[in-house]
Parts: C-alpha cells; sequence; structure tokens
C-alpha cells in the first residue's frame, strides 16, 4: 500500500464532499509537488510564496496559469509577497500582504470581527465579500421560493382534504389527521430553515451598501406576506389534525 496514494485519495473525497456542503478548506504545504494533480484541480483559490525547486515551482505554477516571468519571479520574492489566483481572474495577481504587527496592537487574542475591519477597505475584499453577500441574498430568495411552492402544494392538498379525497393526498395513506400531520411537519420544516436562514442573514453586517436594500426588502417580505400566510396556513392544517 502506497500512504502517499492512500492519504491523497481520502484528501480528495473530502473536498468532494465539503464542495457538496459549501464549506472551505485550506490546504497548505511547504512543497506544492506533493500536492496530488487532482487535488489541485479541485482548489478554485491559490497562493503560493517564495518557491525556489523547479519541480515545486512547475506544478504549482502550471495550475496558476503562471507565464515565463512568473516562473522565475516567484523564486526571488521577498517575504509577505505571494501569487493569489482563484475564480473569475484570468491570470495570477502579485499582493503584498499585510503586516498587521506594525498597524494593530496584537497583544490580545483577535477575533474574525477585529481582523475583517482591518481588511474591510482592501478593494479585493470588497469584490470578494460583494460576491459571497450577493450569493447568500439569492439563496435566501430561492429558499423563499421554495416555501412559497411548498405552502402552494399543501393549500391544494388541503383542498382535496375537504373533499374527503385522502387517496390523492399523500400515497401513503392513513387518516385524514395522519395526512394532516405529514403535512404541518413537512411546511413546518421549511418554514423554519426559512426563518433561520432570515435571522442568519441579518446578523451578518454587509461590507456591501448596495445590497442592504435587497436584503430589507426580502425582511419586509417575510414579515408581512410570507410569515403570515405560512403561519395562517400552519393553523389551518393544525385544526385538522388535532381533530378527533
Amino acid at each position: 500500500m502506497n500512504p502517499a496514494a492512500v492519504s491523497s485519495k481520502a484528501v480528495s473525497r473530502v473536498l468532494r464532499e465539503f464542495r457538496k456542503l459549501k464549506v472551505g478548506t485550506i490546504l497548505a504545504d511547504q512543497s506544492p509537488a506533493n500536492i496530488s494533480p487532482d487535488i489541485l484541480k479541485m482548489t478554485a483559490t491559490k497562493m503560493v510564496g517564495h518557491t525556489v525547486d523547479t519541480p515545486d515551482r512547475q506544478r504549482i505554477g502550471g495550475a496558476m496559469l503562471f507565464n515565463d516571468l512568473d516562473f522565475e519571479q516567484v523564486a526571488r520574492l521577498p517575504p509577505g509577497q505571494v501569487y493569489f489566483i482563484t475564480e473569475g481572474y484570468h491570470n495570477p495577481q502579485l499582493i503584498q500582504m499585510t503586516k498587521f504587527h506594525e498597524r494593530i496592537d496584537l497583544s490580545s487574542p483577535w477575533g474574525w470581527p477585529e481582523v475583517t475591519q482591518c481588511m474591510a477597505d482592501e478593494p479585493w475584499f470588497r469584490d470578494s465579500r460583494a460576491r459571497i453577500e450577493l450569493f447568500w441574498l439569492v439563496g435566501l430568495e430561492e429558499q423563499f421560493q421554495k416555501l412559497d411552492s411548498k405552502r402552494r402544494n399543501i393549500l391544494e392538498r388541503l383542498i382535496k382534504l375537504r373533499s374527503e379525497k385522502v387517496a390523492d393526498l399523500i400515497p401513503q395513506g392513513g387518516s385524514i389527521q395522519t395526512q394532516a400531520g405529514r403535512l404541518y411537519e413537512e411546511l413546518n420544516t421549511i418554514f423554519a430553515d426559512t426563518r433561520f436562514a432570515l435571522q442568519d442573514l441579518l446578523s451578518r453586517r454587509l461590507y456591501t451598501d448596495d445590497l442592504a436594500p435587497r436584503r430589507e426588502k426580502i425582511r419586509q417580505h417575510f414579515e408581512t406576506k410570507c410569515e403570515p400566510d405560512t403561519q395562517q396556513c400552519l393553523d389551518i392544517i393544525e385544526k385538522i389534525w388535532n381533530q378527533e
């Protein structure tokens, strides 16, 4: 058994599974040549600093769209400078890492809010943050659509329930109360997920000012339309569910 091949296969699987769950992973190695080509293919964002060894430069440079000058320059980078590339970039960018110890007092522990505050004015941070925040909003809007669709579907099924077309309501059958209980759980689960997603987004600071009105519109839609309509539907189902 080749330990390197086994570990590479395991890491590749972790990356594939985590990507499905939208979980970010950081991989770091002093020698890029030790990283499997399959792993490099599955990583969208790459960063490399001072690297002299030729196989290392060939491996990471080939994955970062290095030109001849980049292949040579990466061997001469001073501390604090790195090549950086991510999705949407046509070529790697040479960036200077921030020297936090010269700008801030690091004598006490720092958390994410303090770190992001130091980067908030950096153009690369604002661009990246704008894409992330737009992704959050689009995801929440899709969650709202899912809830609205489920609510409409259940209302149609309630009409069948009132006409006692039980066989058409849920294929598994069961009493009217049993089927109403299933409908209640289906709708309430999506409703709870949507409320949590909205509260989570409202608790986050938006660095993209243009997206703030869009977030406020989503909040108002939930509070004035989505939440009361869904709660009314749940109340109707609960009454049927509790009938003897």
